[in-house]
């Protein structure tokens, strides 16, 4: 199943990529699940965005977007505590945990967003900016939205 947030994020995203174009740059989503199941969930909502998938590969891992589920409760980054979230639990994370199908908290939250920002250089792509899914840029996008809605 794929993430509510992440799913709701490209809906919005398919129209940006004519206007990097238009400047030498593009936009393309990664995400973990194999290309085939990336490919036909894309068909299905619409999106015009280019996917890739990082299945199989450490590409998350090595970028710091996805943890070993043992190592979640540890991760800190800037002011964001995983292991309080884990422990302190609010309702749209155990939904979130629901939605997207996972066995616990630790592995609905071992793998989440961010963007990374790669720029080529002399024939040599560099990684020049990285926004963790937690930073305090991306956090308002997931759960500070969420935690304006309703939940009945």
């Amino acid at each position: 199943m794929a993430c509510p947030g992440c799913a709701s994020l490209a809906d919005g995203l398919s129209g940006t990529v004519v206007h990097l174009n238009d400047r030498d740059l593009t936009l393309i989503c990664m995400s973990q699940a194999p290309l085939e199941k990336l490919v036909a969930y894309k068909a299905r909502r619409g999106w015009t965005v280019p996917w890739v998938s990082a299945y199989g590969s450490d590409f998350l891992f090595d970028y710091g977007y996805a943890f070993p589920k043992e190592e979640m409760s540890s991760v800190v980054r800037e002011e964001f505590d995983m292991g309080q979230l884990l422990r302190e639990a609010p309702q749209w994370l155990r939904d979130y945990r629901e939605q997207v199908g996972a066995p616990d908290l630790e592995s609905a939250v071992s793998v989440s967003a961010g963007w990374s920002v790669f720029a080529m250089q002399d024939g040599a792509v560099h990684n020049t900016y990285r926004v963790y899914p937690h930073s305090r840029l991306v956090t308002p996008l997931f759960s500070g939205l969420l935690g304006l809605l309703p939940t009945e």
